[in-house]
């Protein structure tokens, strides 16, 4: 009888680009996670990243796609952990100040915006 020490494993289509991808995953670690434990506990070595494409099926590029952001005050493309702050209305699909330095208000600028 052969024995595998790994397990390939299918995600869920990518909510951004439809595709899923096949995952070659240590096999005590997808016995742990398919028994309950948490995908960061089967998998400690993995990054972020590649634990969300196993859960979600979001590949790590899509979803920089998605969540990576220009930042309103300097305009350098930020990623979602390095955001500072970000303000909006409720109820706004997206917020409308996104930073990761703090904002730069002019004198022309109404004091209740502060």
């Amino acid at each position: 009888m052969i024995s595998y020490e790994y397990e390939l494993f299918t995600t869920k289509p990518c909510p951004e680009c439809g595709e899923s991808s096949v995952v070659k995953l240590p096999l005590n670690g997808y016995r742990a996670w398919r028994a309950g434990a948490y995908v960061q506990e089967a998998f400690p070595t993995m990054s972020a990243g590649d634990r969300e494409m196993l859960i979600t099926g979001t590949h790590p590029a899509c979803w920089s796609a998605i969540f990576d952001v220009p930042c309103t005050e300097c305009k350098k493309p930020i990623p979602e952990e390095d955001v500072v702050w970000a303000g909006g209305a409720f109820g706004e699909e997206f917020p409308w100040h996104v930073a990761c330095c703090p904002p730069q208000y002019t004198d022309e600028e109404d004091d209740d915006v502060r």
